[in-house]
Parts: C-alpha cells; sequence; structure tokens
C-alpha cells in the first residue's frame, strides 16, 4: 500500500499545474502513512518499549528540540519582513531559496520530513506533560479529540468563510490574525456545546 502510495506522491510533477487536480496525488501520502502508522501502532509500541529508558528520552528530546528550534526558525523565515534591516533581508533570501523543497501543494520531500519530525516531537511533549494538560484543558480538549470528525468538518468550514469574506491576500498582521483565530476557534466550540449538525456530521 505505501508503496503504491509513495509511486502517485512521485508522479506529480508530471501533472497539470492546477491544484485541485495535482494536489490529491500529494496529499494522499499523509493518510495512507496514517494508516499504516495506525494499523502497526501496537507493534511500534511494543518496539519503543523495548529500549531502555535514557535511550527513550535521548530520542524523545531530541524529536521535542528539533521541533522547537525548526518551528521558531520557521516563524523568523516567514515572517521576515517583521524583523527588518539587513538581517531581515538575508532571512527573505534564504527563505525563497529553500521556499520550493516545502511546497504544500507538491508536499516535497523535505516537507514530509519536517512534518515528521514535528509530529512526533509534539506527541512525545504531549505525552510527557498530559497529565497537566488533561488536567488544565482536559475539558477543551479531549471533547475535540472524540468528535475529531466533527470538529473537523465545522472548523474547515469556518476557515474557509473568514478566509474567503475576511482576510484578504496579504493579511499578515499577527494580532488581528490570533484575534481571528480565537474567534473561529469559539464558533467551533459553541458548535460542539450546542451538539450544532451533530446529527447530520458524523463523530
Amino acid at each position: 500500500m505505501l508503496a503504491i502510495s509513495i509511486g502517485v506522491w512521485a508522479l506529480y510533477p508530471y501533472l497539470p499545474e492546477n491544484p485541485i487536480i495535482a494536489q490529491p496525488f500529494s496529499w494522499q501520502f499523509i493518510f495512507f502513512a496514517g494508516f499504516a502508522i495506525g494499523y502497526y501502532w501496537d507493534a511500534i509500541v511494543e518496539l519503543w518499549r523495548k529500549l531502555n529508558l535514557r535511550t527513550r528520552k535521548l530520542i524523545g528530546w531530541t524529536f521535542a528540540t528539533t521541533f522547537l528550534v525548526t518551528a521558531v526558525v520557521n516563524y523568523m523565515l516567514v515572517f521576515n519582513h517583521e524583523i527588518g534591516g539587513a538581517f531581515g533581508q538575508q532571512l527573505a533570501n534564504f527563505h525563497h531559496e529553500i521556499e520550493q523543497h516545502f511546497n504544500k501543494d507538491r508536499l516535497a520531500f523535505w516537507r514530509i520530513i519536517l512534518g515528521t519530525v514535528w509530529f512526533w516531537g509534539l506527541f512525545f511533549l504531549v505525552r510527557r506533560f498530559e497529565s497537566f494538560i488533561v488536567k488544565r484543558f482536559g475539558t477543551f480538549l479531549l471533547g475535540f479529540g472524540m468528535n475529531s470528525l466533527y470538529i473537523y468538518t465545522i472548523s474547515a468550514t469556518v476557515v474557509f468563510f473568514i478566509n474567503l469574506f475576511v482576510a484578504p491576500p496579504g493579511f499578515d498582521n499577527v494580532f488581528l490574525n490570533l484575534l481571528l483565530s480565537l474567534f473561529s476557534l469559539g464558533i467551533v466550540w459553541l458548535a460542539y456545546k450546542t451538539k450544532f449538525l451533530m446529527k447530520i456530521i458524523p463523530r
């Protein structure tokens, strides 16, 4: 299955330059890779637990540290214009040189690698501080997690229309984006609490 998925992913450069047509050929790899991980999850956990505690901590914190560092670097590259000056220009030039290697539609190889590091790094941090997270934010997060398909469908709809009618191209004010994000999150939370459309949308 994964061999076929990788083969389909490799066809992307030969397809028409139309994201609606080509993007499913690249993005399908994310879903099939997720299926494979889920199918072998028990075996992966068993293999992980066979490692000694020191090795597990070393691997986990390596992923977590790499995730945090690259997330900060990513922010600096994307928002280089807010830094300004010669350093900001250097970041902009570097960003321009490497951005094709992290193209979202293509799901380029290095984007897959970076996404893998971010996933496992964040996964390790969440599991490491799970008791604290559940204690402080469990009421909010568990409701979303146990109704993930419903939440995903509602949030995708909300974000689509907000982006369409509120955020014009070039809308990059961090503060206003934060307010819009919190507003969107509030709508999704309200849809969950009121069970709006739960009888129609699967959970």
